[in-house]
């Protein structure tokens, strides 16, 4: 090789190192995501006066099974009055870790007999039931990209008869 290519070529390199600093290679820091881990449903709230906490009855096959009884006053129940039913259920979940970076979630169920039997509000993360002895499985899923789910299924049975 001659000299002169090689002077070349040594030129080159160097002006490259020269045009890539004056342009700048900034520097990115990724801090990475913290994508959500678990998915807790342990407890519901029924919104009527002899309500409270519900705690799950059982679980088989990763879905917590929860039942409570219907409360019958001011029944029949209809879309209009959904305000005063005390048979809301409030959906009480958690998302872990704390510090994810979306810990939004989504709730997924079979919407196609909804207004007959109960009725979900999203924004509320709540079921409504109109009637005594139904039930609703809803999926809470996070939106993350995880696919972090729990699965709860909840009956609302007929109400005790009084002694």
């Amino acid at each position: 090789m001659k000299k002169t290519v090689v002077i070349a070529i040594f030129l080159i390199y160097v002006a490259s190192i020269v045009v890539v600093n004056f342009f700048g290679l900034e520097i990115a820091i990724f801090d990475g995501n913290t994508y959500v881990s678990e998915i807790r449903c342990d407890k519901l709230f029924l919104q009527s006066e002899n309500g409270g906490e519900i705690e799950y009855v059982n679980e088989k096959d990763g879905v917590k099974f929860f039942s409570f009884f219907f409360d019958p006053k001011g029944e029949p129940y209809t879309e209009s009055n959904l305000g005063s039913n005390p048979n809301t259920i409030v959906l009480l979940y958690h998302v872990y870790p704390e510090n994810a970076n979306n810990r939004k979630v989504s709730f997924v169920y079979d919407d196609s007999s909804e207004g007959t039997d109960w009725v979900f509000v999203r924004d509320k993360a709540s079921v409504i039931f109109l009637t005594q002895q139904s039930s609703i499985t809803v999926t809470i899923r996070s939106t993350d990209g995880s696919n972090k789910e729990e699965k709860i299924y909840i009956f609302c049975r007929k109400p005790k008869d009084p002694v």
